[in-house]
């Protein structure tokens, strides 16, 4: 049976609500492994399957907590997912995702190169600028910054002497210039809006008219869109 509309499955709910003493705990054994012998990242994956058996979405939205935990991974790595990095331009971000994104590069070291490739999951992710001021300056700003920690992490190495043509069937190099607006690095912006600083959305999102979340998240939606068309030609 398919549900029109939009559907939230909350991370936490009436239980929590009723019994907040409870919830840490409840959260940590949340990350142990089963009786089973499965651990986080599975039983999230089976439990984001059954949600999509039942409801039968279009498309699936999570907002992943932040920071450098498990939860984060399991979101990251075992979804098959589009990943939307969200960043603020400041030195403490950039070190964070710089310990992250280091530790992901250890998924990256190359493998049997007579084996049929198979998409790389470095390209599904994608950099956001979060409270942009929209100015081409400060993209570009944030952009060079990105870039120098994914050619520390994620992109592949080129040596100076390498040559610029690959041989026939040989995997590319996956890396890219510091302004190419194809590359992974390059941001999608989210402009800074007093409109969403303090926004109670269960309250005051009716109060927000349509031209103001365009502008300032209407990159991202031009930047999500993309992905799903190419997700739709890829299935097709």
């Amino acid at each position: 049976m398919d549900y029109p509309g939009l559907w939230v499955a909350p991370a936490l709910g009436k239980q929590a609500f009723d019994h907040p003493a409870n919830v840490v705990a409840k959260l940590a054994r949340g990350y142990l492994e089963g009786e089973d012998g499965q651990g986080f990242a599975t039983r999230l994956r089976r439990m984001v399957e059954g949600l999509e058996a039942h409801v039968k979405p279009d498309v699936v939205l999570i907002d992943s907590r932040a920071g450098l935990h498990e939860t984060v991974a399991a979101n990251l790595l075992h979804l098959s997912a589009e990943v939307f990095l969200f960043a603020v331009d400041l030195p403490a971000t950039w070190e964070g995702y710089r310990y992250l994104l280091s530790h992901l590069a250890q998924l990256a070291q190359p493998g049997d190169e007579s084996a049929p490739r198979a998409p790389d999951w470095r390209e599904r992710f994608h950099m956001v600028q979060a409270r942009s001021s929209m100015r081409e300056e400060d993209k570009r700003r944030f952009a060079s910054r990105a870039f120098h920690v994914w050619i520390d992490t994620l992109y592949d190495e080129l040596s100076p002497d390498e040559p610029s043509d690959e041989p026939v069937g040989a995997t590319p190099a996956f890396t890219f210039d510091e302004f190419d607006t194809d590359a992974p690095h390059w941001p999608l912006s989210v402009l800074r809006s007093d409109h969403f600083e303090a926004l109670d959305p269960m309250v005051e999102l009716a109060s927000i008219g349509e031209n103001a979340i365009r502008e300032s998240f209407g990159e991202l939606f031009e930047g999500l869109s993309r992905c799903l068309a190419m997700l739709e030609e890829g299935t097709s």
